[in-house]
């Protein structure tokens, strides 16, 4: 069953459970969607202030910082309500993917580097590799959505360093065969409790914050692409999270 903070148990689920869980599930959904919508004009016009208290004039080096770190922010924020509200289409059936050229090996490095704090707390390092497609430039160029891409790895990413036992290594590779195979490795094990419900929405297990959306959204991108996405873990092994993408996106 699913706890107070919408994490699984180890007793069985009964009927009662069931139905507790799918409404709170509703109540969440319900919460998310006036979250998305609500949010979106607000902090819209809070990213036009750091513009017009520049316009003013008359700020010092520490202030014009503040203001940066303001604009980087509601940039973050105004991205991460663009990506919700994407995702909220694909689950509803009415999301169309309009493809571009997206650099995966760029939103890789991207997505790490927003994780410092985590990884720097934890001594957690990074080893990125591509096949021969990946030119001299490091790219590696695959046709899709940049912005629900980049939550997918960042979703991806976050999720294997806070399950990486300290002082270890986050491995993701770039491969191209018949399709595009993204994997995200971490040298921890998903709890046995949830590896069967590993993608479905809200199943999480021993994060004190996890809301079990990560992994679930990352679902939903690999749909979105005419893709799909699996997961393996062992002991022994760790984790590797594997998405696997067409090379053409009808």
């Amino acid at each position: 069953m699913y706890d107070d903070h919408g994490q699984l148990t180890g007793r069985r689920a009964s009927n009662s459970d069931i139905t507790e869980r799918k409404q709170g599930e509703e109540f969440r959904e319900q919460v998310e969607r006036l979250i998305r919508h609500d949010l979106r004009a607000p902090v819209a016009t809070l990213s036009y202030l750091p513009m017009l208290i520049e316009a003013e004039g008359g700020l010092n080096a520490a202030q014009r910082e503040y203001l940066d770190h303001i604009r980087q922010y509601t940039k973050r924020m105004l991205s991460m309500l663009e990506s919700s509200l994407a995702l909220m289409r694909i689950e509803q059936g009415t999301f169309e993917l309009d493809p571009h050229d997206v650099d995966i090996a760029a939103l890789v490095h991207g997505a790490w580097t927003g994780l410092t704090s985590l990884t720097k707390a934890k001594q957690l390092q990074l080893k990125f590799s591509g096949d021969g497609s990946v030119d001299n430039r490091g790219t590696f160029l695959i046709p899709g959505d940049e912005m629900l891409l980049a939550t997918m790895l960042e979703n991806l990413l976050k999720n294997a360093a806070e399950a990486s036992p300290e002082d270890s290594t986050v491995e993701v590779s770039l491969e191209r065969a018949a399709e595009v195979a993204v994997r995200v490795h971490n040298h921890g094990a998903v709890p046995e409790i949830i590896r069967a419900n590993f993608f479905d929405k809200f199943a999480t297990s021993g994060k004190r914050h996890g809301t079990g959306l990560g992994t679930y959204s990352a679902q939903l991108v690999a749909r979105a692409h005419k893709g799909r996405i699996g997961m393996e873990t062992s002991e022994e092994s760790g984790t590797t999270v594997t998405v696997y993408l067409p090379f053409a996106t009808p």
